[in-house]
């Protein structure tokens, strides 16, 4: 009969996790792994297979975070769509300006190093992409109903050159430009929109 787990699941994954966006994936041993969540080889192996499905698992739980984070900003009730959009990508702005450190994003960095050769990355990067980019079609949709955003404009494009724009914002940090300059570069997106 297995011993029962001494350990929160919960709690591992996110040391896992905060291991892995700090160092990478193919840089963070398992004897990192270890340190981090305090558990033995034995009971990592034993509780998440190996070091690739606890990495999926804990960008899977960061991704899916993050995305319901993003559909709350852009379906908060009782704002309009154009205040929840612009709320939205001037949050993101925040969020990278304040990122000191330069972390930046686990979905975009783990993307960067396994996509392209990571079937499972690829698809939980994938499906966060889509539902990020769903949710700011609709958005869009709603704020041109409103009259706040061209109405020429195709919502799918925009929505599309919106996350294109503010993935790029955190590159363009990472690489040393200003804050200030990632904020007016916020605005400047935001122009693209209104009519």
């Amino acid at each position: 009969m297995p011993r029962p787990r001494n350990f929160d699941e919960d709690t591992v994954v996110a040391a896992a996790r905060d291991q892995f966006w700090c160092g990478g994936y193919a840089a963070t041993s398992v004897d990192d792994l270890t340190a981090a969540t305090g558990l033995g080889k034995g009971s990592l192996y034993g509780a998440f297979g190996d070091k690739h499905a606890l990495f999926v698992r804990a960008l899977d739980g960061y991704c899916v975070d993050a995305i319901d984070q993003m559909e709350a900003q852009l379906r908060q009730p009782g704002v309009s769509a154009y205040d929840r959009l612009a709320g939205h990508v001037r949050a993101t702005v925040a969020g990278v300006v304040a990122d000191t450190e330069r972390k930046g994003c686990m979905l975009a960095k783990s993307s960067a190093e396994r996509g392209a050769m990571d079937a499972d990355v690829d698809r939980v990067v994938g499906e966060s992409l889509t539902r990020w980019h769903g949710y700011l079609v609709e958005c869009i949709t709603e704020a041109q109903r409103d009259g706040d955003v061209r109405a020429d404009a195709d919502p799918e494009a925009l929505a599309t050159t919106l996350l294109g724009l503010m993935r790029g914002f955190e590159a363009l940090r990472k690489g040393g430009t200003e804050p200030d300059q990632i904020a007016a570069a916020g605005e400047q997106a935001l122009a693209l929109v209104t009519r």
